[in-house]
């Protein structure tokens, strides 16, 4: 399937909705229900822009896997790798309060797989396995199975740890989420951050 991984920016074709008063005469801020519709209307305009509902299905006709190929194993020639990394700095966190230190969405139209991962405390005072950082892999709504709650260090950005199981499929569309908790900030450097990553690929849906 040929297409954008991201979302294109649509024109602006819905106008904005009631909202709330802004107030000093500056009109209408946009609610949680205009996001819904411009996200909405985001979507819509990707699938246009790769040919429209009939365009994407001619495509997705001409992709084949092997049945003793799935492409969540071993990825196809189509198959586009993923690496997403990212940190923030311990100042950044709420006590006892989840933070996404990595987020990223499945592009429309792919399936995909994460098949390692790494995080990590940089700085002094974290002890392993202390429960003073948490982390948790979410996929959606959901915690990915055996990553709901992490205490230790896992892999670095040279050699992340593979995903349990081989890997984790995810689907198109899909918001993942790599989530953080500082429990205890007096035993942690406060100049540190908190590392996450996530690897792995993404394929055409069949």
């Amino acid at each position: 399937m040929r297409g954008t991984m991201q979302l294109r920016n649509p024109p602006p074709t819905i106008p904005p909705g009631r909202g709330f008063d802004m107030g000093h005469g500056k009109g209408l801020a946009p609610n949680q229900f205009d996001r819904c519709l411009m996200q909405d209307t985001a979507i819509w305009y990707n699938i246009m822009c790769l040919g429209g509902i009939s365009g994407l299905c001619q495509k997705a006709d001409n992709v084949r896997y092997a049945d003793d190929k799935p492409p969540w194993i071993d990825m196809p020639p189509q198959g586009r790798r993923f690496q997403e990394i990212a940190s923030i700095p311990i100042g950044t966190f709420v006590l006892n309060t989840d933070l996404a230190v990595l987020t990223f969405q499945v592009p429309i139209g792919y399936d995909g797989v994460i098949t390692g991962n790494t995080n990590r405390f940089i700085g002094l005072g974290f002890a392993e396995g202390s429960g003073d950082v948490e982390w948790r892999v979410q996929l959606s709504r959901r915690y990915a199975p055996d990553y709901g709650l992490i205490l230790t260090s896992l892999g670095d950005l040279t050699s992340p740890t593979a995903f349990s199981g081989g890997g984790i499929r995810v689907y198109s569309h899909q918001t993942i989420r790599y989530l953080a908790r500082i429990t205890n900030f007096a035993t942690l450097d406060p100049n540190g951050r908190v590392l996450c990553a996530l690897y792995g690929w993404f394929y055409p849906r069949p």
